[in-house]
């Protein structure tokens, strides 16, 4: 039996100052008991990363001790391998909140790999102007909103833009030349029924789409649909997409679903990039066997395309399972929106699939970047927590007893006029065409997808 003397000890030297235990844990810790972030496996199963004086009881938590107080701990987040193995040169953390303890992105200052195009893949279909070499915005051409070739995209994703104001809906597809929507509409989510006045509502709203010549997607997901039970979800509501088509007259219907997921986006635990892209891929091909008949696309961020799966690539694990893509090449530079493009064009013209090229318009905030670089002692360690990476943010430099430091050496802005367009709509009006006739040459190019346009 313990005398009261040593239960005392034990204590103190539990939580003494100058230690506290980082952890993750599969059960919600008990009151008091920081919590910096929570996650979640690809089992779907809940994690809690904190750190607390004294170590967690639970048998299952992954634990290390580190050498500070648990108050120095201002936030921490996991690392995916990919972009642990980026972090050579330093890294800068984009969006630290202090008062929420939250960081928006972690970038590494090394650039990842972008994929380019192999050669042969361009099969020109009409040349550029000027002998090879397309003009600029506004170095001749065709003026503002005039489309050439391949058809403009737009989503639309409040249903009450097709339930309540249709009109206006349309008003802003022929002021934007666009010959495509996406939309979405309401299904249960564990039997993906769906209300009958919704149906008929939409059926009156396809009427005017079919007299308009606008081709109606349905767009669904969200970056959870990568795991076991979201991802029967998401079947379930393409099924019910699927019953909600076949209900409706055949020259009135949506031509196809497409998914928007972004797993990427999660905070998880022991996940690599490649097995969310693997997942990713695996919620397509189960979408794709239950909308036999519909056209199926995918939203990919602009630098997925050649990324790692557990058997092979991103691109081509989805190929097989789609019609196109609608690739997120979010900004706002027009060398860079074709640079960032060209890797899923030629993936396109290689499957012989077809490729839209979205561009942003909707708000996003400016942001700080704190810029840090590797050093013996710093504000940020990265360490390993198992077989997980996490990187901690402290309250001021300090050396750790293993793992990397990196130190505060500037501050950066994160512009979001370098991603949309947002208030000013007159000048992507004005490059539109400019990016179609860029694009033209490319066989896969189906034309532009406008995100969150006025």
């Amino acid at each position: 039996m313990l005398t009261p003397l040593l239960t005392l000890a034990l204590a103190v030297a539990a939580s003494s100052p100058g230690v506290a235990w980082l952890a993750v844990c599969p059960e919600r810790p008990a009151a008091g008991v920081r919590v910096l972030a929570e996650l979640t496996d690809l089992d779907g199963q809940a994690w809690w990363l904190t750190v607390s004086p004294a170590p967690p009881a639970h048998p299952a938590c992954v634990t290390r001790e580190l050498p500070v107080d648990a108050a120095r701990v201002r936030w921490a987040g996991t690392l995916a391998p990919e972009v642990a193995a980026l972090l050579g040169r330093g890294l800068m953390l984009q969006g630290y909140d202090e008062a929420r303890g939250t960081v928006s992105e972690v970038v590494p200052l090394e650039d990842p790999p972008l994929a380019t195009p192999r050669p042969g893949d361009v099969e020109p279909r009409q040349r550029p102007d000027k002998g090879g070499v397309t003009s600029r915005p506004g170095e001749g051409g065709a003026g503002p909103n005039v489309a050439q070739g391949p058809e403009r995209s737009m989503w639309a994703w409040s249903p009450a833009l097709w339930r309540e104001t249709p009109d206006a809906l349309f008003d802003r597809l022929r002021r934007w030349r666009s010959a495509v929507v996406y939309v979405t509409f309401p299904v249960e989510p564990r039997t993906g029924e769906f209300r009958s006045d919704d149906r008929d509502r939409f059926a009156a709203f396809m009427a005017l789409a079919a007299r308009e010549k606008v081709a109606v997607w349905i767009v669904d997901g969200e970056p959870r649909a990568v795991l076991p039970f979201e991802r029967a979800s998401l079947v379930t509501r393409a099924r019910g997409y699927g019953q909600l088509v076949a209900s409706l007259p055949p020259n009135e219907r949506p031509v196809g679903v497409q998914l928007d997921i972004e797993p990427y986006l999660l905070q998880t635990f022991g996940a690599s990039h490649a097995a969310l892209f693997d997942a990713y891929a695996r919620a397509v091909a189960e979408v794709r066997a239950a909308t036999a008949g519909l056209r199926l696309e995918a939203a990919v961020p602009f630098w997925a395309c050649d990324r790692p799966t557990l058997a092979g690539t991103f691109g081509d694990a989805l190929a097989p399972h789609l019609d196109s893509v609608a690739v997120m090449d979010y900004r706002t530079d027009p060398d860079q929106i074709d640079r960032f493009a060209r890797a899923w064009l030629a993936w396109g013209v290689r499957h012989r699939r077809g490729v839209r090229i979205g561009l942003e318009a909707g708000p996003l905030p400016d942001e700080v970047r704190h810029v840090y670089r590797p050093a013996g002692k710093g504000e940020v360690w990265r360490l390993s927590l198992g077989a997980q990476d996490v990187l901690l943010l402290l309250d001021g430099p300090a050396k750790p007893r293993d793992g990397r430091a990196f130190r505060y050496s500037h501050e950066a802005q994160a512009l979001a006029s370098t991603q949309t367009f947002r208030g000013r709509t007159d000048e992507l009006a004005r490059l539109l065409p400019w990016l179609e006739r860029t694009f033209a040459p490319w066989r896969s190019f189906l034309g532009l997808a406008l995100h969150e346009v006025p």
